[in-house]
């Protein structure tokens, strides 16, 4: 896989209220760490494998769609008894408070037929086949229950390889605002490679942690967990661990992600950030910017 580096730089103009913000972050996190409960996890929309069933051969999947965080659409692709092919579907609304799914899968018949002539007609209710319920663990992993089956392992289904993307440097935004009251920008610069993940980010220029751990490439972006250790309480914990959750560059350059970072199993410091790609190539501008990424840095070129 291509390389990635990741490094970030705090304006030193918001020295003097990210230091104010942080005196607040520090005093919060022993009540935060006992209270605070994870959000509702938001499943990624796409095609998602059961987990052990991946043989490079026809198989069955379920298509998930979620909008609006809570609206779910879930599709079944599969085979009945005889081996012939079988779809069914799912839809409701998730509790606004919950991490899972449930609703009655139905069998549809008489709807549009390919090759004769682009027939108008409606599909009809032929069955309801049972309830299924999925649980979402992340926003790429989860546990589904068929009718009459037991609970299975699923995981969104990866199956394109774009680790050009990663390797570059993003303008962004971090959001600290659960625990410091701060939207910062940073430069990210990220670095992965052969399943080891590392990375460096600066705080007001003198206070760094340093990250070393694994990542692996999850439905649309990539996760990493491992180690952290930070050489002031303004950038994280001297001792601890952290995760790195659905960071994902999209086509046009755009880059998401969610830091959590723990000290003795306890919620250190949550970051949320997004962003654009820019071209490192580029020149830079008068005013200091730099352009953002073309087809060739994100990989899109034949």
């Amino acid at each position: 896989m291509d390389s990635l580096r990741i490094r970030h730089r705090f304006r030193s103009h918001l020295l003097g209220p990210l230091t104010a913000a942080c005196t607040l972050f520090a005093a919060a996190v022993p009540a935060l760490a006992q209270t605070a409960n994870a959000p509702p996890v938001e499943p990624e929309p796409g095609m998602w494998a059961f987990d052990g069933e991946l043989n490079g051969k026809p198989g069955r999947s379920l298509q998930i769609d979620m909008q609006n965080g809570r609206a779910m659409i879930v599709s079944y692709l599969g085979y009945r008894g005889d081996g012939s092919a079988v779809f069914l579907q799912a839809s409701g609304l998730r509790a606004t408070d919950s991490s899972a799914f449930q609703g009655t899968l139905q069998e549809f018949r008489n709807g549009p037929a390919i090759g004769i002539g682009g027939s108008a007609s409606a599909g009809e209710l032929a069955a309801n086949t049972g309830p299924i319920q999925i649980t979402f663990d992340s926003a790429t992993t989860g546990t589904v229950t068929l009718p009459g089956d037991v609970p299975r392992r699923i995981s969104r289904f990866h199956y394109e390889e774009y680790p050009i993307r990663f390797s570059n440097q993003f303008a962004v935004y971090g959001n600290f605002d659960r625990f410091v009251g701060a939207i910062v920008p940073v430069t990210l610069d990220i670095k992965a490679e052969n399943g080891v993940f590392t990375m460096q980010y600066i705080h007001t220029g003198t206070a760094q942690c340093n990250f070393n751990g694994t990542y692996r490439l999850a439905g649309g972006g990539l996760q990493s967990e491992g180690k952290v250790a930070c050489n002031s309480s303004l950038a994280g914990p001297a001792d601890g661990t952290y995760r790195i959750e659905s960071l994902t560059v999209s086509r046009t350059g755009m880059v998401t992600g969610r830091l959590y970072m723990l000290r003795d199993l306890q919620l250190y410091a949550r970051v949320d950030f997004a962003g654009a790609c820019l071209n490192s190539r580029g020149a830079v501008f008068a005013a200091g910017g730099r352009p953002g990424c073309g087809a060739a840095d994100l990989g899109l070129q034949p």
